[in-house]
């Protein structure tokens, strides 16, 4: 179980653990991001997205507050706006992700 929630955290750590190239978090947010908006309708994706989002921010020193933004968003171009905002700070990655409280 706790595999599968770190490959939520970090969707590239299939990868990692196969010897491939270095991925840019950032890059990974935005192909997760158009993935779901491909596949479900706007409302069901920004609920998605922001699942999503308490994830991934794992990733990041103080990611809660990106997670926080992003499920107070109320529309899909406006998560996209939070998103561009946090990512445009070059926020730090941890080397650990913390993984208590997730379900």
């Amino acid at each position: 179980i706790m595999v599968g929630r770190m490959a939520v955290v970090q969707p590239w750590l299939f990868a990692h653990w196969g010897g491939g190239s270095t991925v840019e978090p950032e890059s990974v947010w935005w192909a997760v991001a158009d993935a779901v908006l491909e596949d479900f309708p706007e409302k069901a994706a920004l609920g998605r997205l922001k699942l999503f989002g308490l994830y991934f921010s794992r990733n990041y020193l103080f990611g809660h507050t990106f997670a926080v933004r992003l499920k107070a968003a109320t529309s899909v171009a406006a998560l996209f706006a939070i998103a561009r905002d946090f990512f445009a700070r070059a926020p730090q990655r941890v080397d650990q992700p913390h993984l208590g409280g997730l379900a």
